[in-house]
């Protein structure tokens, strides 16, 4: 559902704001490339690091629980088209264009950044609370 923001945000940088969509990717207006596959490759690497950590930790993978290769597919393929639109409409709603116009408004960053840290947690629905505290404390 998130990831229909996305064409709203940058249409709404466009028409309302007067600005180039890019303005919301970055200070330099656009996306940087090389930036976004050296945090690609830290997250990679992250990732990594769990997987080891809870293999040496005793976790065993319950083959029983597998659901089989054309379940796995399908939700790799629907993972890979959806979740970068979803994942890019957050980040340009919530650290992109609310973020610019708040703090245009207030001449103060913080209020702008705390509204977008709500609002992003609210558009993940959690309601466990050490989840949310979570998203709350590593989003902004």
């Amino acid at each position: 559902m998130v990831a229909v923001l996305l064409p709203a945000v940058l249409l709404t940088v466009r028409w309302a704001g007067r600005q180039r969509p890019g303005s919301v990717n970055s200070v330099e207006g656009r996306v940087r490339w090389r930036w976004l596959a050296e945090c690609g490759g830290w997250s990679l690497a992250a990732a990594g690091l769990v997987v080891v950590a809870a293999a040496v930790g005793g976790e065993r993978w319950n083959v029983a629980l597998w659901p089989g290769w054309a379940t796995f597919a399908t939700l790799a393929v629907v993972t890979v088209l959806v979740v970068p639109f979803q994942a890019a409409a957050e980040e340009y709603l919530c650290r992109g264009w609310l973020l610019q116009v708040l703090s245009s408004w207030t001449r103060v960053w913080w209020p702008a950044a705390l509204t977008g840290t709500v609002l992003f947690v609210v558009l993940h629905e959690y309601t466990d609370p050490l989840v949310i505290m979570d998203l709350a404390v590593f989003s902004p």
